[in-house]
């Protein structure tokens, strides 16, 4: 801002002049407000040419401020809006996500606040430069707006017999049906060129407004609210009748980079828990970890980076827990996740930077796919898996659908030979005794035929030790049971990798020096496979590996 005072005898006259860049520094400073209407940035950098106030008989500081009062008057007198209408897109999108915070709190009923100040609390949070003073009703006027422009995108959605342009979001249809449907539906014109900006998040806000809540299911009981991702393109809640659970299906992408800035996609789940600055992650799928925010066991942490310092790579899950519950997140891929506030679990889905982080890769993270000469940034999809539970009965959901996330039933699909197929097909069949189960703390991790007369079988338990007052113990697996229609003449254990017997490694095994106490916690191992009983015993988190040999002469006859 460049204001200059040009004095002469008395009567004094003060010109402010020069080029007012209005919120320049508010500017610099939120980044996502780059963006303006033309017309908001041709008024605040309008030049003041006849702005002046009349000085008499004072001195320079009282001159300066008068410039400073002058200033004031102009930023606030020419910024006080008569409408919404010219909001920046950035600045629409915080007012949904402030509606949707109010819904998840439970303040509107019937799409209504239940207290009618709520709009203008509403308007003190929001930060707008080019509307400052903005409020309470004007505020409900542009959610009125919105909420029109709503239902008349959503009159175009539920049209059939026209496509859909997926690059303009919008219905794809000659001029005549346009000028047909816009008789009955005036507002749908607006969106001939452009679909409707926000639609997952107004769709949320007023498609399920009468509900007691945005995500009125089991959930509710923890406090919980989910915000829609940010930066995608759309992000679907299911409830799914006999689970207890949500699933949150997401598409994100592509990321655009036009501005020259990388972004990181994440997703905050955020509940009233109290947390103490502690989570869990699990170790390669396996146990679970715990974290502390800004601490490390084994040394004393100089916090230079509060956020990278406390990510880490989610493959299974992550949880929180309080004194009385527990919020359980799984994923179907690896992320990166963390809390970095009490209560609050964090991922990230997706990212896309410009520069290398100079952390050995040598490349910066930006892949692309190209279709003849445009190219652009990946798009993704995935789902992840939350839940509350009364603290410690959270492990058994973990494991449970963590293995199903893991390990889903596949489908496989073969030619019909005319109707003959159940003359040459077995239309049911299992491998292990109909009368027996796996038990549920075991899990088989690897069956593979290495000969007609040997397989590779690996067994895993799938808790830990104090994870669960049920399934925390030793566990047994009949394997005359798992495969009962041959005849077992030889069980051999393997190293973890099966590469060598287990008493071969074993002898192996180098005898480590340790310094301090050399006590560590016990640990729980099965017992050797007896050859004649066939039982294999797992211990918590124990995996074991085995060639098991065959009777051929049985195998053959089966």
């Amino acid at each position: 801002m460049e204001v200059q005072a040009c004095f002469r005898s008395s009567p004094i006259h003060l010109w402010v002049t020069g080029e007012l860049n209005l919120h320049s520094q508010i500017r610099t400073q939120h980044s996502r407000r780059k963006r303006r209407r033309d017309t908001s940035r041709k008024a605040a950098t309008a030049p003041v040419t006849r702005a002046s106030a009349r000085v008499q008989r004072t001195t320079l500081a009282k001159i300066r401020e008068v410039i400073v009062r002058s200033i004031q008057h102009f930023v606030f007198s020419t910024n006080v809006p008569k409408s919404t209408n010219g909001m920046a897109p950035e600045d629409v999108q915080n007012l949904i996500y402030l509606l949707i915070d109010e819904y998840n709190a439970r303040t509107f009923v019937d799409g209504k606040p239940k207290d009618p100040k709520l709009w203008q609390q509403i308007a003190q949070k929001l930060d707008i430069p080019d509307y400052p003073g903005i409020s309470g009703v004007q505020v409900m006027g542009k959610v009125n707006s919105l909420k029109q422009d709503y239902k008349a995108f959503q009159f175009l959605k539920d049209q059939t017999g026209v496509g859909w342009d997926e690059e303009k979001d919008t219905v794809d249809a000659d001029d005549g049906w346009w000028d047909l449907k816009s008789q009955a539906n005036p507002n749908i014109t607006k969106f001939k060129n452009k679909g409707l900006a926000n639609y997952p998040e107004l769709h949320l806000l007023f498609a399920y407004s009468t509900a007691s809540g945005l995500y009125a299911s089991p959930l509710s009981r923890g406090h919980l609210r989910l915000r829609n991702v940010r930066g995608g393109k759309r992000a679907i809640t299911r409830v799914f009748k006999g689970k207890e659970h949500a699933e949150v299906e997401f598409i994100i992408g592509p990321i655009p980079v036009v501005d020259g800035i990388g972004k990181e996609i994440t997703t905050q789940i955020t509940t009233t828990m109290k947390t103490n600055k502690t989570f869990y992650t699990d170790s390669n799928g396996r146990d679970f970890i715990q974290r502390v925010r800004d601490f490390r066991t084994d040394w004393d942490l100089q916090v230079s980076q509060p956020v990278v310092g406390n990510y880490y790579p989610i493959n299974l899950g992550i949880y929180v827990e309080d004194s009385e519950m527990e919020l359980s997140v799984l994923v179907d891929r690896s992320v990166g996740g963390t809390s970095l506030v009490d209560g609050q679990i964090e991922l990230m889905l997706h990212r896309r930077l410009l520069h290398d982080d100079s952390r050995g890769v040598g490349e910066a993270l930006n892949e692309t796919i190209c279709v003849l000469d445009k190219c652009e940034g990946l798009t993704i999809q995935g789902k992840f898996y939350l839940r509350i539970d009364q603290k410690g009965e959270g492990a058994k959901w973990r494991r449970t659908v963590g293995q199903e996330i893991y390990s889903p039933l596949l489908l496989a699909f073969t030619e019909q030979d005319g109707n003959n197929w159940t003359n040459s097909h077995a239309p049911t069949f299992t491998a292990i005794d109909p009368s027996y189960a796996l038990p549920h703390n075991i899990a088989v991790i690897t069956l593979q035929e290495l000969e007609k007369e040997k397989v590779l079988l690996r067994l895993a338990h799938l808790y830990e030790i104090g994870e669960d007052k049920e399934y925390s113990v030793t566990a047994s697996v009949e394997l005359t049971k798992l495969f009962p229609s041959k005849k077992i003449s030889k069980v051999t254990e393997m190293s973890l990798s099966a590469n060598q017997e287990r008493a071969e490694m074993e002898k192996k095994r180098l005898a480590w020096k340790v310094e301090g106490p050399a006590e560590e916690p016990k640990v729980v191992r099965g017992r050797p496979v007896d050859p004649v009983e066939l039982v294999v015993e797992l211990g918590p988190m124990e995996i074991r590996t085995f060639f098991i040999h065959f009777s051929y002469a049985q195998m053959s006859g089966s």
